[in-house]
Parts: C-alpha cells; structure tokens; sequence
C-alpha cells in the first residue's frame, strides 16, 4: 500500500504558483539544461539569463556550473566567429565576466569578428555574415547571400559590440554600437511605426511583404533598446532610446490581444495566426525592465501579459518544467504565411526560455523593492 501511495505521488503533476518566481526559474532551467547549450543565437539569452539572474533568481549551482563548463570548454577550443549568429553567444561570457569568471578567449573571438566584418554600404553588419558561415569547405556566404540587415541583428550583434566596445575601451566600436539602432529604425520602420523582419539591399525590399509584422523582430528591437538604454552613458543618446522605445511600446500594444498575449504576426487583417512564447517573452521582460527603469509605466500591460505567458508553462511530475510554443528558427521571408504557417512551436527553446527567465528576474526585482 505504501509503494502504491508513492508510486501515485511521483506521478502528480508538478506545479507552482504564479508568483514563485525563482522555483519556476529552476524548474525551466532544470528540464532545459538536460540538453546540450548551442554556441549559437539559439541559446545566447538563456546563458545571458543565468549569468544575470543567478543570484536574484537563487539558481541552483548545478546550474550555473553547466554554463560555466560550456565556456570553459569553448575557451579551450574556440568557436571561431563568422556571423552575428555567433556572436551572440558572448553574451553570457561579457555577464559572467562582471562576477569574476573569466572567459577571454571567447570575448576576444567576439572582439576580433566585430572590427574584422566588413560594413555593408548603409554602415552595417550583413545578419548571414560575409564568411564561413557553416562550414569552412562551402563558399563565403557573401558570394551567394544577398547583403540584408534583420531585426534580429540588434541584439545579435549591436548590444555585443557595445558591451565589448566598453570593455576594452574601444571608442570606434562604441562609436559604432550607437549608430546602429537609427540605421535599424530607417531601413526596417514602417510608417505605422513597426518594424519589418529584413531589408535587402540590392533589391531595396523589407520583407514581409504588406501589412505583417513579425512580433519576434519588433520584440527583438525592443529588447536592444532597452539594453542600450541601461548600458549607454549619453544622456542625449540615452533619451533618444527611450524615445524610440516608447513609439514602438505604443504601437505594439494596439494589438494585445483580450487573454493578454501577441500574436506572432501583428496585423489587422483576418489571417491564420498564433501567440509565440518567444516573442511574448521577450515584451513581457522589455517592457518590465522599462518600468523599472521608471521612463515608462507598463504595470497594467505586463500584468495581463505575465498571467498568461504563464499559462503556456507545462509542468511536469519531477519538479521541471517547459515553456511550450515557442516559434522555431526563421529566415526573413517575403510571404506573411510563412510565419504563419510553415514555421512550427517548440517547447523550452534557448531564445524563448532565456527572455523569460529574464523576466521573471524583473519580477523578482520588483517583488524584492516592493517589500523594503
């Protein structure tokens, strides 16, 4: 009878309240880190996310020390550097670097990549990259990848190079950093003030194509704004993110849906449409952090937001858990179906999970203030 109770007991789902934000962290972070970190975009914001949120979030050591261990390793042998894609994985390195873990020869891969990569003719980094980009056996990507800025770049290569821009004292590569957002804002901006997914060069074209706006791009410009924000020392420039932060606030939330969340393309046309995790991730922790920040207020928007983000979290019978439908990988494309259709969920995917974590880490911020 006994064997019969626990048998039953082991089998209960797992759950937590809403509000526990650091066993929920850990129990994401537990179910994920099962697998294998990519040195890649994929997963660069869940090693960020750890980095940053380790001791406000009490994430458990054996945690912590598996990302440790991913960047031993890759100090030991490198990951060369050939596109922002890449380049992104520095981030978690540059945060464990604030607490005293040392990871120079990934930061300095970054370093070399950043003031190597040829600028295209509107002064910025190709998103494919002009190099090797999978293997050193093919052709440079430049030779069969048309030049395009992404939306995805901002934060794939722009808060990189200001961040490595301010740690080796590098005024060109910070000069370069606070260029970047008003190229992104006039190549990629719409005039209803949303951002396209990508901008082609030759053909002078944003795709996609009409009245779509991919969330995950509009998101991931609000997330280097608010990183540039906290990370910049120019008042005047500070002002100007907020600025430009704010506009796209403003225009995001004209399509918040009644349950809270965004669908993955914003439009208001009658379309075949769902709520990415990822991407709602990532606006919940923006919008969070700007709150914080105290330039805006987004108490009532996140409230709504975090409520049911939470809902898509999927809780399991060993104290783990996933954040399920999460947008998989996409390549900017002309077509609004794309996104829509062709283009599947994940569950606990790195540039879902890490954004999250992130947020819950905002949330713990404001609990921890509230109560002094």
């Amino acid at each position: 009878m006994r064997l019969l109770v626990l048998l039953l007991f082991s089998q209960t789902v797992f759950a937590l309240e809403s509000h526990e934000y650091s066993k929920l962290a850990n129990a994401l972070l537990t179910d994920k880190l099962k697998n294998q970190i990519e040195f890649d975009w994929t997963d660069s914001l869940l090693t960020l996310s750890i980095a940053r949120s380790k001791d406000t979030l009490d994430i458990k050591e054996n945690l912590v020390k598996k990302v440790k261990k991913f960047y031993r390793q890759n100090e030991v042998n490198p990951v060369e550097i050939t596109s922002p894609d890449l380049l992104a994985s520095v981030l978690g390195a540059i945060e464990f670097n604030k607490h005293g873990n040392k990871f120079k020869k990934t930061i300095q891969s970054g370093y070399r990549f950043l003031i190597s990569e040829p600028r295209n003719e509107i002064g910025t980094l190709n998103h494919i990259g002009s190099r090797h980009r999978f293997s050193s056996l093919l052709p440079l990507t430049k030779n069969f990848v048309d030049d395009s800025l992404w939306a995805d770049s901002a934060v794939m290569y722009v808060i990189p190079a200001m961040m490595i821009g301010k740690m080796f004292k590098d005024k060109k590569l910070k000069s370069f950093a606070r260029s970047q957002l008003s190229l992104f804002e006039k190549y990629l901006k719409d005039n209803n003030g949303l951002y396209k997914h990508a901008y082609f060069l030759e053909d002078k074209v944003r795709y996609p194509e009409g009245e779509y706006y991919w969330l995950r791009g509009n998101a991931w410009i609000l997330f280097s704004l608010i990183e540039l924000i906290e990370l910049e020392s120019d008042k005047d420039l500070i002002k100007e993110y907020q600025k430009q932060f704010v506009q796209l606030y403003n225009q995001i939330i004209l399509y918040q849906k009644d349950n809270g969340l965004f669908n993955t393309i914003l439009t208001q046309k009658e379309i075949h449409n769902y709520e990415d995790s990822a991407g709602n991730a990532l606006i919940l922790y923006a919008f969070l952090k700007a709150n914080r920040l105290g330039f805006i207020k987004t108490d009532n928007i996140t409230k709504k937001l975090y409520k049911a983000l939470f809902k898509k979290i999927k809780f399991k019978s060993d104290f783990r858990a996933e954040l399920t439908e999460v947008s998989g990988p996409t390549n900017a494309f002309k077509y609004y179906w794309y996104y829509t259709w062709l283009v599947g969920t994940q569950s606990n995917l790195g540039y879902g999970l890490g954004p999250f974590i992130l947020a819950l880490n905002e949330l713990e911020l404001k609990t921890n203030n509230d109560s002094k």
